[in-house]
């Protein structure tokens, strides 16, 4: 057996063995239970014993230098963190303040759309929803703020029900793609942009985009003035901590997101220092 099989095939061992076993109850089950930052983990019904939990930790150091890789923004798509990091790291200056400069555009842009439209309709798929959906789900509605709808399947009956029933002059449409060449979400802001104008509304007031390659969104017909611009090397999903997270401030409140990118900058800080017993990531 290969040196570096030998780990995978004592996980294994252990998964068979445990799968047969009650799962353990009694006050030894604490090495399976972390909080960090105001985050409570438990693990203790777990599938999971003390032999089977030291045999993952033989891998815990390959952990670590993904870790520290992501960290030293080594890792392709890793650069979320600086998105939220409150300082510039390390030979990262002129990418840290990039990130700043663009949310605090995006933070004037979603103040500006809050105070004007009735309702912010957030076009995207995958990443570019996902994100953005769980948390606007998770945080109350600002006070006075606009209704916020999300439509990512290019069914017409998705957008018939997503918007068919708003007046046209009072809606504003995010399109949300790292890319700008997502066939889906591009086909309903199509769709979206005829409808403004069959309203007779005005699409170029009424259209913004959050994205990753500004050039395309204005060469497809976004006002540049609308556009939110966010670093290529943010993965897509995990890009509601950059631009792309636009519904989050427009309906919870820039507040609310400076709070929420202020909890996750203090999860980073707790992944890169704390002891691998004392890690909630790493449980």
């Amino acid at each position: 057996m290969p040196q570096s099989d030998a780990p995978r095939q004592a996980l294994a061992a252990h998964a068979r063995r445990c799968a047969r076993t009650p799962v353990p109850a009694g006050a030894g089950r604490a090495f399976l239970r972390r909080c960090a930052c105001g985050v409570a983990v438990d693990a203790a019904g777990a599938r999971i014993d003390r032999a089977a939990w030291d045999a993952l930790r033989v891998r815990s150091a390959s952990i670590a230098r993904a870790r520290d890789a992501l960290f030293a923004l080594a890792s392709p798509g890793g650069a979320h963190w600086l998105a939220r990091a409150d300082e510039a790291p390390p030979g990262a200056t002129a990418r840290w303040e990039e990130c700043r400069a663009q949310e605090a555009c995006m933070q004037a842009f979603a103040q500006e759309a809050a105070g004007r439209f009735r309702h912010i309709v957030h076009l995207g798929i995958g990443g570019s929803a996902l994100g953005p959906r769980a948390v606007c789900t998770a945080l109350p509605k600002a006070p006075g703020g606009p209704e916020l709808r999300f439509v990512s399947s290019p069914d017409a009956a998705a957008r018939d029900a997503a918007w068919g029933d708003l007046e046209p002059g009072q809606v504003l449409f995010v399109v949300n793609s790292k890319s700008f060449a997502t066939a889906e979400t591009l086909h309903n802001a199509a769709a979206a942009r005829d409808w403004l104008a069959e309203g007779g509304a005005d699409p170029a007031a009424q259209l913004a985009a959050a994205t990753a390659q500004p050039r395309a969104a204005a060469a497809w017909g976004i006002d540049p003035a609308r556009i939110l611009a966010f670093p290529p090397a943010i993965a897509g999903r995990y890009a509601l901590w950059s631009a792309a997270g636009v519904a989050i401030a427009v309906h919870a409140g820039v507040q609310a997101r400076a709070e929420l990118l202020a909890g996750a900058r203090a999860m980073d800080a707790h992944f890169r220092r704390a002891e691998d017993d004392a890690s909630l990531p790493l449980l």
